[in-house]
């Protein structure tokens, strides 16, 4: 594993990982700096239930678990790439619902 692939994967694990506990203390009700930041004031007409499942727990989890087994494992691989793939698909609906929705 090249070192930038490393550097990479710890930032995303760890942002993962962040983004997956932020939205169980969001979904739980607890309120603190890490559940209420970049929370969109006026809520949108799209289910948040289906966007809060499919963005935080699917896409965020899949991260945070396939970025832990290839740092474990030292190997980039499919596996590295398919983190950042679900990394940028996550930037990109999250942009797609905070603009448009």
């Amino acid at each position: 594993m090249k070192k930038w692939q490393k550097y990479l994967l710890i930032f995303l694990v760890s942002f993962s990982t962040m983004h997956l506990i932020r939205d169980i203390f969001q979904d739980n009700g607890v309120s603190n700096a890490l559940s209420t930041t970049l929370v969109k004031s006026n809520p949108s007409s799209f289910s948040h239930v289906y966007w809060s499942f499919f963005n935080g727990y699917i896409l965020m989890g899949y991260g945070a678990i396939s970025g832990t087994i290839c740092l474990v494992r030292n190997k980039f691989g499919l596996l590295g790439y398919s983190v950042i793939g679900t990394t940028l698909l996550f930037w990109l609906a999250w942009s797609f619902y905070w603009l448009f929705l």
